[in-house]
């Protein structure tokens, strides 16, 4: 709980602890990340969230029912992980194509969808 809860102080808290949302529960601030369980497209009734806060008189706050939820400027980062396969891996999988054929390309998907680092001869 901070002093004086506004808006831009909780932002700025969970912008600090690089958190990708800021939640305002009255004068309690929370900072998460978007879930498929918590999207940030599910709007409700303004009214429900109109507690005032302490550190100003004009902005919302919510209360321990209703959040109000802010997004901060940190980007979500936490599927961007690279991991190098164990070194007792059963096969190593080669990719061999000609210039343009968009090996980089799968490689990049195949990076995205496992999270494993797949290397390039040529570094890019």
């Amino acid at each position: 709980v901070l002093l004086n809860m506004s808006i831009d102080k909780c932002v700025d808290f969970c912008t600090e602890k690089e958190y990708t949302l800021a939640v305002l529960a009255g004068a309690a601030c929370r900072c998460g990340f978007p879930t498929r369980h918590f999207t940030l497209h599910e709007a409700e009734d303004e009214h429900q969230c109109a507690e005032k806060c302490a550190g100003e008189e004009y902005e919302n706050c919510g209360n321990e029912e209703y959040f109000v939820v802010y997004q901060t400027q940190v980007q979500d980062n936490r599927c961007m992980d690279r991991y190098f396969m164990p070194t007792r891996s059963k096969r190593l999988v080669a990719l061999a194509s000609f210039p343009g054929a968009g090996n980089t390309w799968g490689r990049h998907l195949l990076e995205l969808t496992t999270g494993y680092y797949t290397g390039s001869y040529y570094f890019d």
